[in-house]
């Protein structure tokens, strides 16, 4: 007999890791979202989901948006959260791929968006010399876009 699969819900050893893990991953698949409604489809408690989301929005992962969602009055508003994108000044992730001809370096937000690409191409550099040379290239690349 198998176990039936359990939600994301952690206790113990990294819990706090693991349902950040959980609101990151329920805010990117149904973002922008309230905690609330965070909750209900992580199983995590509105607690939980409140403290995660503070840590986050501390770390810059995550922001609240100036928009209220449309409620019954009843109760306090829902202010719904958001990966904070590249687009409005969040983190960005940085990505190599390097292949026999040319290496391409990648710029992506959180939600894995592109937002600028260059090649880096391997013409006459010996492959001893290329995971530098691909350093090098890839802090132009970064410096770069930082100046745009």
């Amino acid at each position: 007999m198998t176990a039936a699969p359990r939600l994301f819900r952690a206790t113990g050893d990294g819990r706090r890791e693991t349902n950040a893990a959980t609101v990151l991953r329920t805010v990117l698949d149904h973002g922008p979202v309230a905690r609330r409604t965070i909750a209900d489809r992580s199983g995590l408690s509105q607690a939980a989901v409140s403290r995660q989301c503070t840590d986050l929005v501390r770390l810059g992962l995550v922001r609240e948006l100036p928009e209220l969602s449309a409620g019954n009055g009843v109760g306090r508003p829902q202010i719904p959260v958001d990966l904070h994108t590249g687009e409005s000044g969040g983190p960005l992730v940085a990505g190599v791929h390097i292949g026999v001809p040319a290496s391409t370096f990648g710029l992506l937000d959180l939600r894995g968006r592109l937002l600028d690409r260059r090649t880096f191409p391997h013409d006459g550099i010996a492959a001893g010399d290329l995971p530098p040379r691909i350093a090098r290239g890839l802090r132009a690349f970064l410096d770069d876009v930082r100046r745009d």
